[in-house]
């Protein structure tokens, strides 16, 4: 079993992160570059012949026309540990007026269209090829709260090593 995760560019024109962990923890595979649909199913296809669970940072259903996804308001309006988080909310209009594309809904395609077995769901129970959404920022809120908000995008002009040194001082309990 693998776990890859992905970190979605929104754009073909931007660079993709793409993660493979082994059960025992390895890190087997990681690359940040441009990757099309089709390069992204290829690396999940070698890597999920025994099972994978697949995380994509991206929305990977987007059923509005128009406003926020359910999902998105959900989460806006519910707090973790006293805070509020803000969600990038997007609909299929915007979506597709900005990007020209739903990216994450191709993605999904591409990757069931190589490996028929994986599905779309949240339910993890015995699950051999399982593809979900995740909200990376939800997930460090939820798990170091003293650390929250971890400032590691290149728009916040933080040097890589920077952020090193604080996960590893926050992952050492």
């Amino acid at each position: 079993m693998h776990y890859i995760g992905i970190d979605l560019a929104w754009t073909y024109a931007n660079e993709s992160g793409i993660c493979v962990i082994a059960d025992n923890g390895e890190i087997v595979y990681c690359e940040s570059k441009v990757f099309s649909d089709e390069m992204i199913a290829a690396i999940v296809e070698e890597h999920a012949r025994e099972g994978a669970i697949v995380g994509i940072d991206a929305p990977l259903i987007v059923n509005n026309e128009t406003g926020a996804r359910y999902c998105d308001g959900a989460i806006m309006r519910e707090k973790i540990h006293g805070k509020n988080l803000s969600v990038f909310t997007c609909s299929k209009s915007f979506m597709l007026n900005h990007f020209g594309v739903v990216r994450g809904e191709e993605v999904v395609k591409a990757i069931r269209k190589r490996m028929p077995a994986f599905s779309l769901t949240v339910d993890l129970t015995n699950k051999m090829h399982v593809i979900i959404e995740t909200f990376p920022t939800g997930i460090t809120l939820g798990l170091f709260p003293d650390a929250f908000p971890v400032k590691y995008k290149i728009k916040h002009k933080v040097r890589f090593e920077t952020t090193k040194r604080r996960w590893v001082g926050w992952l050492t309990f």
